[in-house]
């Protein structure tokens, strides 16, 4: 079988999701950091909890994912697909100052 028609078949596979009781629920966030490295990416998902505007901002970490460099084109392009659909639903998102 030539290479090609082995990178098809690796796509074509069906993959089988499945989520354990303990992340099931999800965490909320309202802030993504982004940062990488030579070998991958890091998404640190917060919650900001606001408070006095003179007191500085706290944001905590409820949940961080590292991806490989290769993934992120896919992530990127899942991320703009969704969001199409959504403003395509429910209208233009409002950027937050």
């Amino acid at each position: 079988m030539a290479q090609d028609e082995n990178s098809n078949m690796a796509e074509e596979q069906e993959v089988r999701v499945s989520v354990r009781d303990e992340v099931r629920q999800g965490s909320y966030a309202n802030l993504a950091l982004v940062s990488h490295s030579a070998h991958e990416f890091t998404i640190d998902f917060c919650q900001v909890q606001s408070g006095e505007s003179s007191a500085p901002v706290q944001a905590d970490v409820v949940a961080r994912v590292r991806i490989a460099p290769t993934l992120v084109d896919a992530v990127v392009r899942a991320l703009r697909s969704n969001l199409a659909a959504y403003q395509a639903a429910f209208g233009p998102i409002k950027e937050v100052q």
